[in-house]
């Protein structure tokens, strides 16, 4: 564009493979160029590696004539970057994922933001920490496998061993630690 005001590049590199550039092409500023959050109201630039989301402006250039003063002479660039209006990302926990048969539970959350124009969900259902296992409660204890089963004029009881465990949630479940000697309930008459 003829007679457009220099820009400058800043660039913020976060480490990433391919490096991402985080800050736009902003103008020098000065002389007759303005800022305005006018047509950028509820446009973010959300940065994820920082945490933080920014609130965007656009620049534009401005005539000056005497006694009639400024007149808006035309947009310099698009919503972009700015810095000075920053909101930090939060972390709120969403709930739990079991896997009984592994014993472990994984906490997931969301990344939101909170801005004037209300919550955004960045991310969603994210699990942040390694799988926690169960906390075994009590002590295995045996509990009958069925009813009792005829062999000749004898009955024996097969047993499975029954433990309490509590999920990372604080959910309490059975679970089924395997099986036990058969015990013999009823004998043969003399």
């Amino acid at each position: 564009m003829a007679g457009a005001p220099a820009q400058s590049w800043t660039q913020v590199t976060v480490e990433s493979d391919p490096p991402r550039v985080i800050r736009s092409c902003q103008p020098q500023g000065g002389g007759t160029l303005r800022t305005t959050t006018e047509g950028c109201a509820g446009v973010y630039v959300h940065d994820l590696a920082s945490a933080t989301s920014y609130g965007t402006r656009r620049w534009y250039q401005v005539t000056v004539s005497g006694e009639a003063g400024e007149s808006f002479a035309g947009w310099v660039t698009r919503c972009v970057q700015n810095p000075d209006e920053a909101y930090q990302h939060l972390t709120v926990n969403t709930g739990w994922r079991h896997d009984d048969a592994a014993r472990t539970s994984l906490q997931l959350s969301d990344t939101v933001v909170d801005t004037p124009t209300g919550r955004t969900v960045l991310e969603t259902g994210v699990a942040r920490e390694r799988a926690r296992p169960y906390a075994l409660e009590e002590d295995p204890a045996p509990r009958a496998a069925g009813a009792p089963v005829a062999i000749g004029c004898e009955r024996w009881q097969a047993w499975r061993r029954i433990g309490l465990v509590t999920r990372g949630d604080g959910s309490r479940i059975e679970i089924d630690r395997g099986p036990l000697p058969a015990t013999r309930v009823a004998a043969c008459a003399p």
